[in-house]
């Protein structure tokens, strides 16, 4: 146990010194919110993996493919040809507007009131996902060194408030690139020792139930579905994600990095979702699922090697939750601040993001303490996401005609507002064992879209409806 506690001791320390030099890096609002636009086709890669690979994916995947199976992996293989889809037609566009947040797009296809209720959305987004990854972490520590959950959560919460307030996206990205290291290395070693301790894939086989193997489990039609839709798009350019093609060098790099990130995070997927298994045939039934994957390395690995795959789960909650208090203290300074209120001063601005990424880490924390269940945490995120933003966020990116966006500046707002509705009311109403709320709010969103461009694209738009594009000199896409 000593050994392991200082594994983790000296793993926290590192990361602590890593974002020390992102800290020493940060001069401008430019540099806390998109690293100057400076990051490596690798480096970005890297990131955007390590961002990805949290909470929810390593210990919350884990728990679902102890308790169904497979599942989860063929939905995120989804997941994967909607980034791979992203990475050729999104990622290299959203690098060319020059923006610096996803709700800049919407402010310049669909005006202030786009802007706002996207960045609220986005906002509420984060703190959902940043609180799911306290809880992740705060699980490990509980698992392993017995420490109350509440204590180890907010032991978590403290490291990674400490260095992303201060550093931003740069110690972000320096700390990214180490975790995903440590996570490309000992996830895939707990799944060899855990085959080797079960007695080789045939034993594992003979032990889980048949349907574990099965592409939809044994769920429902609707209920599977369901979970499809939601890792399908629950994560689609949400901000943490999007906001690195802002970080990227060239669009380029923007296109490569999100490709290998679709890649790799499907393998990882079957990986963790193989733990599942392998802890569903050495495991009682009744275990905790959120708490498989650290009694797997608490029960397979032995000592100082348990301690540095601890830290593999730590840092992938570090490095997801470290990436969405950034997101949202950009949109904070970017989208409320600056373009909204009209503060110019860059010092301001950095201050205020530095405030935001603070409150975003409590509030995470609190929302943590309060609904403690990392996969349910998840789905309510992708539930808020999904059917509000994809289909006005695509649609005003890459339907233009002169370079402009070609869709009424209304749409934004109403199908947002239609989408959010028509997801959570159908929910309300107890409709899912028909279909799932996510594809309502999806369906709702784009006929709502469709028919207020077909009534209002003549129209002149109001002051709040009024897009950015037409108060600039030139569109700011490909500028």
């Amino acid at each position: 146990m000593g050994a392991d506690i200082a594994a983790v001791v000296l793993y926290f320390a590192a990361v602590g010194l890593l974002g020390y030099f992102g800290v020493k890096g940060v001069g401008s609002f430019a540099d806390y919110a998109v690293a100057g636009r400076s990051v490596g086709t690798w480096v970005l890669f890297a990131t955007i993996a390590a961002t990805c690979i949290g909470g929810g994916c390593t210990t919350g995947f884990t728990g679902y493919g102890f308790s169904f199976g497979y599942i989860i992996a063929w939905a995120v293989a989804i997941f994967s040809v909607s980034y791979a889809l992203v990475a050729l037609f999104i990622a290299p566009r959203m690098r060319e507007t020059g923006f610096v947040t996803v709700s800049d797009l919407f402010g310049h296809a669909y005006g202030k009131s786009g802007r706002l209720l996207s960045s609220v959305i986005g906002f509420l987004w984060l703190i959902q996902g940043v609180g799911l990854q306290f809880l992740a972490g705060g699980r490990i520590l509980e698992v392993f060194f017995g420490v109350p959950l509440q204590w180890a959560t907010v032991l978590v919460a403290a490291v990674v408030i400490l260095y992303t307030t201060l550093g931003g996206m740069l110690a972000v990205i320096y700390t990214d690139v180490i975790q995903f290291l440590v996570l490309a290395i000992c996830v895939p070693l707990l799944t060899l020792r855990g085959l080797g301790a079960a007695g080789g894939w045939q034993a594992v086989a003979e032990k889980v139930p048949a349907s574990h193997f099965a592409v939809t489990s044994d769920w429902a039609a609707p209920a599977a579905l369901g979970l499809f839709l939601a890792l399908a798009f629950g994560e689609t350019l949400v901000p943490s994600y999007s906001h690195r093609f802002y970080s990227a060098k060239t669009p380029q790099g923007a296109r490569n990095a999100t490709l290998l990130f679709a890649g790799v995070v499907c393998c990882y997927t079957f990986i963790v979702a193989t733990n599942g298994l392998i802890g569903r045939a050495l495991l009682p039934a009744d275990t905790v699922p959120d708490q498989v994957m650290a009694t797997l390395i608490k029960m397979l690995m032995p000592a100082g090697l348990r301690g540095l795959l601890a830290c593999g789960v730590i840092a992938a909650v570090m490095s997801t939750a470290d990436s969405g208090m950034n997101a949202a203290a950009t949109i904070a300074g970017r989208d409320w601040a600056q373009k909204l209120l009209g503060v110019e001063n860059d010092r301001q601005l950095l201050r205020v993001a530095k405030i935001v990424c603070l409150l975003i880490g409590l509030f995470g924390l609190a929302s943590a303490l309060w609904m403690q269940g990392i996969m349910k945490m998840l789905l309510f995120a992708y539930d808020l996401w999904a059917p509000t933003i994809i289909v006005p966020l695509v649609l005003g990116l890459l339907w233009r005609r002169s370079g402009r966006p070609a869709a009424s500046p209304y749409c934004g707002f109403w199908s947002m507002v239609a989408g959010l509705a028509g997801c959570f009311g159908w929910k309300r109403a107890g409709l899912e064992t028909l279909l799932p709320g996510i594809f309502v709010g999806l369906v709702a969103c784009l006929v709502v879209y469709l028919v207020v461009h077909a009534l209002t694209y003549r129209m002149k738009p109001g002051n709040w409806f009024a897009p950015d594009w037409q108060r600039e000199s030139k569109t700011e896409i490909g500028g």
